[in-house]
């Protein structure tokens, strides 16, 4: 469909960076037009080097779902089985995802909106998507909540918020201003903190796991495969969600962080590395946690798939349960061990406001401040955060979850792979990469790019579509009113 496609050397998105020809038209182009921001802004932010973006994107994908979400996916998906499936979807979605949204950031050094030029009839559907969707959602929570918790005898909806964890929230997001007010100078800074600091609690909390009574069990039992599961649709299924889940694609942050680089980086390293490493992270914490399940279970006499709980309960119950029962040091361990949720959290959040503080400094309000977006955003999000601390905000986690950052984002990344792959052109993403890295890309990620990825996605949306279910919380379906 390569007739179908846009020339890249016809975009008005023209790279910061780019040959010198380039930057003479770029000169060239009316004062006016720069001044008001967009794709020929001349004050646009740039890494200080390439390893504050590296950090930056280990920080974002190596976060929260490797830590509780991985390990209780691999359990209940096949146990040891479900890594062929995981590394199936990597390969064959994960990685071509990953690299081909580094790539439409470095070459248009644009935002996860205005990158959308290169295809203009999509960039309203985008941006709409992406602005709206937040706010939509929540003041349908409020009305919804009211009705469900009813439903199950809770007869002043969601409740109020309560004080102490109010201030933790503020709290923190008080920490991600910190971290974003300057834009990618301050937050580049922060990303060898939020990225290197959780791998060294998580290999103290592995080294002290593994010698405990019973670790070895526990480990088995997150490792031990059922093969027969691999013909269930439902396990395949899991390992698309855990993959989009963990590596952070189809939110529009890869997009934006590499915005930022200069437009001859090497993306194909960087890309690589990270997908490799998230893998390797949630391998560790599954074997760092199932270890210390395993000397729970020793310790109170029980098989572990009793101990092992769910979701936020693994990280929040039956976690700290384990840590309590350790005879060196345990007030120590836990301390280490929610500060490591802390920053894993931060990290992951910095990366998604940053997307939301591109947008708006590069469409909505140009000539504002960084400081002042980012304040912006943050009063914004902590607002909306409220509903999550009220008796009822499991269930708004819930309904968020899903609707928010599950269905749309297999919407969403379908919609980008046939974009990009069919109307773009894969031989202008082509060009685009061999332009800025000085070699043209192998058969491995035409066919991704071009064929398979793309089906696979559309595959996956009419699976998930066909075989949708009224959500459930607890083991009680929502009401009609929830969806």
């Amino acid at each position: 469909m390569d007739n179908l496609a846009f020339d890249s050397t016809q975009l008005e998105m023209q790279p910061r960076d780019a040959p010198e020809k380039d930057k003479q038209e770029q000169q060239e182009q009316p004062q006016e037009q720069q001044r008001a921001g967009g794709p020929e802004k001349q004050d646009r932010q740039q890494w200080s080097n390439g390893m504050e973006f590296l950090m930056s994107c280990i920080a974002m994908s190596v976060g929260l779902g490797n830590v509780w979400r991985f390990p209780f996916t691999v359990y209940e998906n096949g146990g040891g089985a479900f890594l062929v499936p995981y590394l199936v979807v990597l390969v064959l979605i994960g990685k071509p995802l990953y690299y081909m949204e580094m790539a439409l950031g470095q070459f248009s050094s644009l935002g996860s909106v205005q990158v959308w030029e290169l295809a203009p009839v999509f960039k309203g559907k985008r941006e709409r998507t992406q602005t709206l969707q937040p706010s939509s959602c929540f003041s349908r929570r409020y009305t919804v909540l009211d009705e469900v918790d009813d439903a199950w005898g809770i007869s002043r909806g969601i409740g109020s918020p309560g004080l102490a964890l109010s201030l933790c929230l503020g709290a923190t997001w008080v920490l991600v201003w910190a971290v974003t007010c300057c834009g990618v100078k301050s937050s580049g800074k922060a990303a060898y903190f939020l990225a290197l600091f959780p791998y060294v609690i998580l290999f103290m909390l592995l080294i002290r796991g593994v010698t405990l009574p019973g670790a070895v069990d526990g480990i088995l039992f997150f490792v031990r495969p059922d093969f027969g599961r691999l013909l269930d649709p439902t396990v395949w299924y899991a390992a698309v969600t855990q993959c989009f889940f963990s590596l952070g694609v189809g939110f529009g942050s890869l997009v934006m962080m590499s915005s930022y680089n200069a437009f001859d980086h090497n993306i194909y390293k960087d890309a690589m590395i990270v997908t490799s490493m998230d893998t390797l992270t949630s391998l560790l914490a599954g074997c760092t946690i199932f270890g210390i399940l395993g000397n729970l279970a020793y310790e109170s006499g029980q098989s572990v798939s009793t101990v092992v709980k769910g979701g936020s309960g693994l990280a929040f119950v039956s976690y700290p349960e384990a840590i309590a029962k350790f005879e060196v040091a345990p007030q120590a361990f836990a301390v280490l061990f929610f500060l490591m949720l802390l920053t894993l959290g931060v990290g992951s959040a910095v990366a998604l406001l940053g997307n939301l503080t591109t947008l708006c400094g590069d469409a909505l309000m140009p000539r504002a401040p960084t400081w002042a977006v980012s304040l912006a955003t943050c009063l914004v999000g902590a607002l909306l955060g409220l509903v999550y601390v009220t008796p009822g905000g499991q269930y708004v986690l819930t309904l968020v979850d899903y609707y928010s950052g599950t269905f749309p984002i297999f919407v969403l990344v379908a919609a980008e792979m046939v974009v990009i792959g069919w109307v773009y052109g894969l031989d202008n993403l082509c060009r685009d990469l061999e332009l800025m890295l000085g070699q043209r890309p192998g058969l491995y990620w035409r066919l991704t790019w071009g064929l398979i990825t793309p089906v696979t996605m559309i595959v996956i949306l009419v699976y998930t579509i066909a075989t949708a279910q009224r959500l459930e919380h607890n083991g009680r379906p929502f009401p009609d009113g929830a969806v």
